[in-house]
Formats: structure tokens, C-alpha cells, sequence
């Protein structure tokens, strides 16, 4: 028996109105990154010693958008109503190599010549946290707000538009703390979600982006090693 894919064209929105599917994806963002305002960036937390604050901050925003998405209809099931891509091969070389590359660009960006595996508890709780929340993410980014919000743009805007507002998620951070210490962790975050959001434009659905985001995830956590030992 064959089974059916459903295009961002099939799955019902918010009533028929792509307005408020806009405004509820604006608010959901903002409110996600009120904390960032008057609270230290998760990676600071974790210098000072506070696990749970790190924890707290980290999942927070993930998590809330993916349960946004969800509440207003999000489906895993999804994939770009008009691909990039139409050969299957291609997108499974694509879901194989693009997570490789997004960890290689991020371990470009952290290693000095000085790593080393501290302790393994520590390091494996960081890759769980960053690979579940890169994953349950695309709820929201893919599922919501490529496949919903952005209906009608084009393909290769769409993942642009989605970079930047992950990214503004750190920009209140700026608040109260310099540059140097926002502008690294808010272009890694760049890089994962345009590397999620390229796949879902190439042709792959929400569930490929979890898994992938998954990859990524732990492979943020291994560049962050010298973090996390």
C-alpha cells in the first residue's frame, strides 16, 4: 500500500488565515526570547556552575515554540510543497552530508588545537540537551513557520528568512552583554537552522529534519567539549 506525503499545500492552517498564522509565529518568537533580555546566555550559566539554569534557558525556547507549532496543528508528516530537488537520491545524500558538514563548520569554529574528552557524564548530557532541542525545533521551523508562515515565498528565501529569526532569538541577549559573547553561539545557531532549513526546501519532511537535528545537536555539543568536561 502506498503512502501518502503531505505537502505543506494539504495540511490545514489557522482557519484560512496565513495573518494569523504570522502573528501567532511573531509572538511565539518573541516570547521565546523575552528571557534573553535580563538573564545570562545559557553557555554563561554553565561557566558559572549553574546546571540548571544552563538546562532552564537552553530547552526553554525549543521547546515552547515546538509546543506552539504543535498546538496550532504543526505536522511531522510535511515536507516542501514544491522541492528543490526531485530526486530522491539526492535528498538521502543530502540528509547523510549536510548534518556532516554543519558539524565540521561549528567544530571550524570552536577547536584551537587544545581539545580533549573530559568527563563523559557532562559531555553526554550536553549532547542529549542540544540534540533533542535542535530536533523538537523543527516543529516549529519547519513544520510551522516553512511550511505554514511562509507559504507562497520561494524556496530559496524561505530558509533565509528562518537563519535570521533563529538567530534574533539571541539578539536580546545584546542587553546585557557584549557582542564577543553573543556573536559566536548566535552564528552557530545560524548555521544549524539554515542547514535544517535547507533540507526541508530540498524535499525532505519533518521527520528527516529531527533526525538531522539530532545530529547536529550532539555535534554542537562535541565542538563545545572544552565546555562541557
Amino acid at each position: 500500500m502506498a503512502v501518502e506525503t503531505k505537502t505543506s499545500a494539504d495540511k490545514p492552517t489557522l482557519g484560512s488565515s496565513r495573518t494569523t498564522a504570522i502573528w501567532v509565529a511573531l509572538g511565539a518568537i518573541v516570547a521565546a526570547a523575552a528571557p534573553h533580555f535580563f538573564l545570562q546566555t545559557p553557555l554563561g550559566f554553565y561557566g558559572e556552575s549553574n546546571v540548571n539554569g544552563w538546562l532552564g534557558l537552553t530547552i526553554w525556547g525549543p521547546t515552547f515554540l515546538a509546543a506552539v507549532a504543535l498546538f496550532v496543528g504543526a505536522d511531522a508528516d510535511t515536507d516542501a510543497n514544491k522541492p528543490l530537488v526531485d530526486n530522491v537520491d539526492v535528498r538521502m545524500a543530502a540528509a547523510a552530508s549536510v548534518p556532516i558538514v554543519v558539524v565540521v563548520a561549528l567544530c571550524a569554529i570552536n577547536f584551537d588545537g587544545y581539545q580533549h574528552i573530559g568527563d563523559w557524564s557532562k559531555l553526554g548530557l550536553a549532547m542529549a540537551v542540544y540534540g533533542g532541542i535542535f530536533a523538537v525545533g523543527t516543529f516549529f521551523w519547519q513544520a510551522f513557520v516553512q511550511s505554514v508562515v511562509l507559504r507562497g515565498w520561494s524556496s530559496f528565501v524561505r530558509p533565509l528568512v528562518v537563519t535570521a529569526l533563529g538567530a534574533a532569538l539571541w539578539l536580546p541577549f545584546l542587553v546585557g552583554h557584549p557582542w564577543s559573547k553573543v556573536g559566536e553561539p548566535l552564528a552557530e545557531y545560524a548555521i544549524v537552522y539554515f542547514g535544517l532549513a535547507l533540507l526541508y526546501e530540498l524535499g525532505l519532511s519533518v521527520w528527516v529534519c529531527m533526525g538531522a537535528g539530532l545530529m547536529m545537536g550532539v555535534g554542537y555539543a562535541f565542538a563545545h567539549q572544552m565546555t562541557f568536561f
